[in-house]
This record gives C-alpha cells, sequence and structure tokens, in this order.
C-alpha cells in the first residue's frame, strides 16, 4: 500500500473512509497515514483476514489479526 503513491504528510484535509475513493484520487488527495491505514486494512477484508483500523495519539494504522498468534499484528 505505501508504494502506491509517496507519503503527503500536509495532505489534502480530505477524510475518506472508502478505500476505492483513496485509490482513485489524485496524487496531491492522498499520502497521509490515515489513507494508508484505511486503504490497508479495507484490502485486507476483502482478501478475508480479520482486519481494522487504529486510531494513535496523532497517527492512524491497520491491525490484523493472527490465528497463528492468537493476537491483533500492527501494520504501519
Amino acid at each position: 500500500m505505501r508504494r502506491q503513491w509517496p507519503c503527503n504528510d500536509a495532505g489534502s484535509g480530505v477524510r475518506t473512509w472508502d478505500a476505492i475513493e483513496i485509490l482513485s484520487a489524485p496524487p496531491n488527495m492522498h499520502g497521509m497515514c490515515v489513507h494508508f491505514a484505511t486503504a490497508f486494512s479495507q484490502c485486507a477484508l476483502a482478501l478475508g483476514f480479520v482486519a481494522r483500523p487504529i486510531v494513535l495519539t496523532n497517527h492512524f494504522v491497520a491491525d490484523v489479526w493472527s490465528n497463528e498468534h492468537r493476537t491483533w499484528v500492527l501494520m504501519d
């Protein structure tokens, strides 16, 4: 997911929770951690994984459940 577009910490100010909208947006309209984690977690869900977005202090990540390890695995 990270290789889809360059990091843009200034971001666009656009907050969408739809991976399709994020992936189809112009280059200057995404690239913040919220976009990476949202798109990643929705792609993981589409592939059959149990995943969830997580809001940390000033950062946004994704968690994916591991049956093998019986715990959540943070994806950043």
